[in-house]
């Protein structure tokens, strides 16, 4: 199987994937393989107003659960600067392009906070089948509080890069810091291996791949603690994004800048988009005493989504409720 099959990009944009994110493409090819959902777990408040409002938001990297979740990812890089050895040996890979990949590495340890402040992600989790019924208990007591949702997505929903809006799909990579390194060590060595490739492409294509990794990694390294949420998550960076609204709103009482993705018919009939009646595969209604009202509020928001059989589209878990204390 192609792995690129579906992607439409270059000979060329193909190599550059094998050599700089071959994790990625392994993951991609993946959940295609296994026709893979994705699902988003939140509040049944929140899960109401993406139906309601047709659209789900996008949070400043700086506003997540926990922050220290990229800052995990910068401080990785920021060691490894200290690691003279090892950064020389994965200079010296880049032949005749070292100086190129040292500034772009450089520029990019610098933009760091830069891009804090413009990135904006939603999150994702794998959906497996047995977890139709009852969702996954460990996300519920982490997203779902007294009252939680999960929205099951159709395979390959935000999975692919849409240059529409310009935003991006990214694998999450759970990696303590003997792993991260050994990443590094491993590009270097696809990097040597390609060398003659490499030496012959543009120093501005090189500096943008550079960047790319870095800012990817960056945004897509978790502890290995956090392993058993397996995340994807959509990435828009404010400053190059496209048709996603920019809104001010107060969450949980801190005012805070917002990307709102649309989700609406019009931009999916425009090959643009994701429309609710297109991507939504069901919704799971988690542990709660009010399952039936619940519901029902669920249900009449799906029928103004102009989803088909919206009964059919909602599953209570049966997890026993436990009220917190």
């Amino acid at each position: 199987m192609n792995p690129y099959e579906n992607w439409n990009i270059s000979d060329t944009d193909q190599k550059l994937y094998s050599i700089f994110m071959p994790r990625y493409v392994e993951r991609v090819s993946k959940i295609a393989k296994k026709n893979q959902k994705l699902v988003h777990y939140t509040s049944a408040a929140t899960a109401l107003s993406i139906l309601k409002n047709k659209e789900i938001w996008m949070r400043n990297t700086r506003c997540m659960n926990d922050f220290s979740e990229v800052r995990y990812g910068i401080e990785l890089f920021t060691r490894f600067c200290q690691m003279t050895e090892e950064y020389d040996l994965l200079k010296k890979a880049w032949g005749k392009k070292a100086g190129i990949f040292e500034e772009a590495f450089s520029s990019a340890i610098q933009a760091f906070d830069e891009w804090s402040n413009s990135t904006y992600i939603c999150c994702f989790s794998e959906h497996e089948a047995e977890e139709d019924q009852f969702g996954r208990l460990s996300m519920w007591r982490g997203y779902g509080t007294d009252c939680g949702v999960a929205m099951v997505l159709r395979p390959d929903s935000f999975v692919a890069e849409n240059s529409d809006f310009q935003i991006r799909t990214s694998s999450v990579e759970y990696l303590d810091s003997e792993q991260f390194y050994t990443q590094l060590y491993e590009l270097g060595v696809r990097v040597e291996r390609e060398k003659a490739f490499i030496e012959m492409l543009p120093d501005n294509v090189i500096s943008e791949w550079v960047m790319r990794i870095i800012k990817f990694a960056v945004v897509s390294i978790k502890h290995p603690g956090f392993k058993e949420e397996k995340e994807w998550r959509v990435i828009a960076d404010m400053n190059s994004c496209q048709g996603l609204k920019l809104d001010t709103i107060a969450v949980n009482g801190i005012p805070q800048l917002v990307m709102k993705l649309p989700l609406t018919e019009e931009m999916e009939n425009n090959g643009k988009g994701f429309s609710i009646p297109a991507n939504l595969d069901h919704l799971i209604i988690g542990p709660t005493p009010y399952p039936a009202v619940i519901a029902n509020a669920l249900v009449k928001e799906l029928e103004k989504c102009g989803v088909a059989d919206p009964w059919g589209k909602i599953t209570a878990s049966d997890i026993p409720y436990r009220a917190h204390v």
